[in-house]
């Protein structure tokens, strides 16, 4: 099945570790603001923090989604 979310770890502009959720069918995501078609979580780790650890965090995320999700995993890019 074709995923309809796709999830990613990095840096904000403030040096915090987050996750894009982005909808690929170019919908709004619900409680993005303005119409935007990708949303960001804090994932809540430290500024010590390694890649590695984002990624983890990622799976645990997209763990209990309920539609396919294209995501950055610990061994790359993965569909749920």
């Amino acid at each position: 099945m074709k995923p309809l979310l796709k999830v990613y770890s990095g840096r904000d502009s403030s040096g915090r570790w987050v996750a894009y959720v982005e909808d690929l069918r170019g919908k709004p995501v619900p409680d993005s603001g303005a119409g935007d078609v990708r949303t960001i979580v804090d994932l809540g780790l430290p500024e010590s923090a390694t890649r590695l650890d984002a990624a983890i965090e990622v799976e645990k995320l997209v763990a209990d989604a309920k539609v396919p999700v294209l995501y950055q995993s610990r061994d790359g890019w993965v569909v749920s």
